[in-house]
């Protein structure tokens, strides 16, 4: 397990600057502010739930049991991501490998 501290506001940024990157390579420029963030809003639900599908998927029988019951505990965002970090092994290239396989289907590559 590791005793990495997760900087959650700059996990937030890093994300909402991938989806906005995804956004501009798909051509969405020059919209205007409000479709734009409705957009990024939509965008940024659609990725939230591949992601949490590709942490499922490489679960185990016993990891997605620990799961299920940490979630019925209605945590917080924080302490989800800290329970990932600490109960999902290699988190962070699963993580890296579902943001881009998540691309390539946006873009329309695969």
């Amino acid at each position: 397990m590791k005793n990495t501290k997760i900087d959650f506001k700059k996990a937030q940024e890093d994300i909402l600057d991938y989806l906005k990157l995804l956004l501009e390579k798909k051509g969405m420029v020059n919209l205007p502010p409000e479709i734009l963030s409705e957009m990024l809003i939509d965008l940024h639900s659609r990725f939230d739930n591949y992601l949490f599908a590709s942490v499922m998927q490489g679960l185990n029988e016993e990891g997605y049991k620990k799961i299920d019951e940490f979630i019925e505990s209605d945590p917080k965002t924080e302490e989800l991501m800290k329970f990932l970090q600490d109960n999902v092994p290699e988190i962070d290239q699963l993580i890296e490998n579902a943001r881009g396989e998540f691309e390539k289907i946006y873009l329309g590559e695969k």
